[in-house]
């Protein structure tokens, strides 16, 4: 089935935090993620108005938003997110989302952050966020990943870093692609073993002289 949904028929605007230059394409929403859940509701995460929404997939309506101007859960101390990436609802209301935090002056580095969504209460709580050493602040893009074993594997996107870390806290393993390389999105997958669908189609064999 084809979904078409407008954001202009239910965020306004007004509601955006990216800035509009004379002559340039004016991006006030930009859509970076999308989750379909198995209710029927659609998760997407809008980075230039700082919001993630639930989104009834039937009536097109908001169901609750995190995050950005009016929202319908409030975020409690540091759990707040700006310009994020890659948001992933998770079971009994837990939310990764990567914090780029960017670009300044809003925060000194970006963050991958676990939040629980209460919302009956109407809460956003911060269960955890990881961050890199040394300090690193990505302008864009960004994953967070959270591994059956409830580690969190991180991809720094506009930084050249992925990280993977223990639930909680405490780094397993860092490390980093050539300078310049960027990841969209970075992702850790255990014991991956390429299959061919089909037999080579050539063979190098050795000369005999």
């Amino acid at each position: 089935d084809l979904w078409d949904w407008h954001s202009l028929h239910h965020v306004p605007i007004s509601r955006t935090y990216q800035h509009y230059s004379p002559g340039a394409p004016f991006d006030y929403f930009h859509l970076n993620s999308i989750q379909q859940l198995s209710d029927g509701h659609i998760i997407i995460s809008a980075r230039n108005t700082w919001g993630v929404y639930s989104i009834d997939k039937k009536t097109g309506k908001i169901v609750w938003q995190v995050g950005g101007k009016h929202a319908t859960l409030k975020q409690e101390h540091g759990a707040n997110f700006e310009f994020q990436h890659d948001a992933t609802l998770h079971g009994n209301g837990l939310l990764t989302v990567f914090d780029d935090a960017a670009p300044p002056p809003q925060e000194k580095q970006s963050r991958a952050l676990e939040i629980h969504l209460a919302l009956n209460k109407n809460q956003a709580t911060l269960v955890h966020a990881y961050t890199h050493s040394p300090s690193t602040l990505a302008y864009g893009e960004g994953s967070v990943q959270l591994l059956n074993n409830k580690n969190v594997f991180v991809g720094w996107g506009g930084r050249p870093y992925f990280s993977e870390y223990r639930s909680g806290g405490g780094l397993v393993f860092g490390g980093s692609f050539h300078v310049g390389v960027q990841s969209y999105r970075a992702y850790r997958f255990n014991n991956w073993v390429g299959k061919p669908a089909a037999a080579p189609a050539s063979q190098i064999g050795r000369a005999h002289v």
